[in-house]
């Protein structure tokens, strides 16, 4: 075998969801294909060169960009915070109407099994941002499987005590789901009709 297309099926492999088998025909349409070929690297090129996180929400901008449109749109409820785990449900998320709050990402989940964590600085960012904005109500919109309670149970334990209620997805979200996954209608109104488990400490009055 080329050492070539080797090192490409080993890239290819390492993407979400791709084993070995489907990234060699992945490799293989794309070796076959001059066209292709090049648009992709040239695509890549671009990517390692210009993407960046959002440093207010984390989600994929572009580097010369202070913030990404959804952050940088003065539209938005500065007060209502949603929360997600990956970059795939932020932009499900995003796609969704009826929402007109802010986004975070946790870039990260907790499984214990697995040994993934949710990155402690992206946890200080949040409790910074919930503190310094005087964000009203925080939505935990974790996934409805064990990783997803694991996670969401964490990231309310490192909010508490902060002057915001805490509220998570209203029930209806199938069990062992994840957001990325969940036709819209069903996950728009499970946004809508979200739930509060962490009420604002007794005085505090704000409506988002």
């Amino acid at each position: 075998m080329s050492a070539a297309f080797d090192r490409l099926c080993r890239a290819l492999s390492g993407l979400p969801g791709v084993g070995r088998r489907s990234a060699e025909r992945m490799a293989t349409g794309i070796a076959l294909d001059r066209a292709l070929l090049q648009e992709i690297s040239g695509a890549l090129e671009m990517a390692a060169r210009t993407l960046a996180n959002c440093p207010r929400c984390g989600n994929l901008t572009d580097r010369g960009e202070a913030l990404c449109k959804s952050c940088a749109d003065p539209k938005r409820n500065d007060r209502l915070l949603c929360v997600v785990e990956t970059l795939d449900e932020l932009r499900v998320l995003q796609r969704m109407p009826g929402f007109d709050g802010r986004y975070f990402c946790l870039l990260g989940r907790l499984s214990p099994v697995r040994g993934e964590e949710v990155p402690d600085d992206r946890i200080r960012l949040l409790v910074a941002r919930v503190r310094d904005e005087a964000v009203a109500e925080v939505v935990l919109a974790t996934g409805a499987d064990a990783e997803g309670e694991a996670t969401f149970a964490y990231v309310r334990e490192r909010l508490a005590g902060l002057p915001c209620r805490v509220s998570r997805l209203a029930a209806g979200i199938p069990s062992g789901s994840g957001l990325a996954h969940i036709d819209p209608v069903t996950l728009s109104r499970a946004l809508l009709e979200r739930r509060v488990v962490d009420p604002p400490p007794s005085g505090y009055r704000e409506n988002p």
